[in-house]
């Protein structure tokens, strides 16, 4: 009789003294993962505008946090502009957040003159041979024409990913269709914002 009573309270106090634990270190290591997810970010902005060498480019300090809703609902939640030393427009890479079929996937996707200058994710838990291949197979794709491989027609984007993203293996199609949703409404954004 007296294990029955102690068995469950030995067991609550683990528990207790584990998400105390738990919560501890979450406290001191939340500042250094959100730090090394935006050090990802800025690196991810470089590559994807292919700013290697930015010259007279003018690099802003930080994204603007998006307020369309069209663009909030496909998952894209801020935009980096770069200008060139005439103020004109350079481009335009966006933050994105989309739930693919392991959880969630932080990308940064470029857009230069008229090309889908790339696509890097920062964040992503997605499996080896599915939605990681999927993810590796957009980062490959750079300097296409956007208006042509990026349209407001699902098929004409799911050219451009295709080949590598290997059909319709089970899980792929949870993560690419949300992807797609985001490439989508940033490609749409950055034609407006350009005037094209």
């Amino acid at each position: 009789m007296k294990n029955i009573i102690k068995l469950p309270l030995f067991l609550g106090a683990v528990c207790l003294i584990a998400t105390g634990a738990l919560a501890t270190v979450n406290h001191f290591t939340e500042d250094r993962i959100l730090a090394n997810e935006n050090a990802k970010k800025n690196e991810n902005y470089l590559i994807v505008l292919d700013l290697s060498n930015a010259g007279d480019k003018t690099l802003p300090e930080a994204p603007v946090a998006i307020s369309n809703e069209t663009l909030l609902s496909a998952g894209v939640t801020a935009f980096y502009e770069v200008k060139n030393a005439d103020d004109s427009v350079y481009g335009i890479a966006y933050d994105a957040v989309v739930t693919g079929y392991a959880g969630e996937i932080k990308f940064q996707v470029g857009f230069v003159g008229d090309q889908y200058a790339g696509f890097r994710a920062s964040a992503s838990k997605e499996s080896p041979g599915f939605g990681e291949d999927y993810i590796a197979a957009l980062e490959d794709h750079l300097g296409v024409d956007w208006e042509v491989e990026v349209s407001t027609s699902e098929s004409d984007l799911e050219l451009l990913t295709m080949d590598a993203a290997q059909g319709g293996k089970s899980g792929t199609t949870k993560t690419r269709d949300p992807i797609i949703g985001a490439l989508i409404a940033a490609a749409n954004d950055y034609q407006d914002r350009i005037g094209g």
